[in-house]
């Protein structure tokens, strides 16, 4: 029973800045033409890639930003033009903080 409290405890005491943190974002005014996106492993792949290249290519009024934690994609994407950046850094907070649209690929084993 002790380990099960201790175990509760720990486990609010890491989650609790995250949700402090979601529901502060929820104070900062949204803007419908900042969206972000990024995809499971930090791998530039899939339908989120492309996703971004249409996006990219076909809706200018769109800024769309890819969010890795890889610095070398990043420096990669930001090498073809493209607007990326670190999702654990500041800017990568609060650009998801403003953003209307939050775009997140991932997958189930």
């Amino acid at each position: 029973m002790v380990i099960h409290q201790v175990f509760t405890l720990f486990k609010l005491t890491l989650e609790l800045p995250l949700v402090i943190i979601y529901y502060l974002s929820g104070l900062v005014p949204k803007n419908s033409r900042i969206w972000v996106i990024g995809s499971y492993h930090d791998k530039y792949i899939d339908n989120t890639k492309y996703f971004f290249e249409y996006v990219i290519n076909n809706h200018t009024e769109i800024k769309i930003i890819w969010l890795s934690s890889n610095k070398g994609l990043i420096k990669e994407l930001q090498s073809k033009g493209y607007n990326a950046h670190l999702k654990y850094s500041l800017h990568g907070y609060l650009i998801s903080f403003k953003a209307r649209v939050v775009i997140v690929s991932t997958y189930r084993i």
